[in-house]
């Protein structure tokens, strides 16, 4: 088995927020960015190891800028985040 990473999706049903990575299968991940929804909308939450996810999700910013998200829920996202090809994981 192979062990590169790919994109995955983590919704946290608790949290109602979600973290996109680069995940390897065997564990560990290269980077990481959080979508967090507050009171003004969503807003992404980027670490100092974000740059190389950033750098991988341009589908997901084509998908994110195509669409009003205002009425758009975080688990909606989510599965939205999943049909263009990430692995979902929910917590």
């Amino acid at each position: 088995m192979e062990n590169k990473p790919k994109k995955t999706v983590i919704y946290s049903v608790g949290e109602n927020d979600i973290i996109i990575s680069l995940t390897y299968p065997k564990g560990g991940c290269v980077g990481e960015f959080a979508i967090i929804n507050t009171p003004l909308g969503y807003q992404l939450r980027a670490y100092e190891d974000s740059w190389k996810i950033l750098s991988e999700c341009m589908d997901l910013f084509e998908l994110l800028g195509s669409k009003s998200m205002r009425y758009v829920s975080m688990e909606q996202l989510a599965y939205m985040i999943q049909d263009i090809g990430y692995e979902l994981w929910e917590l």
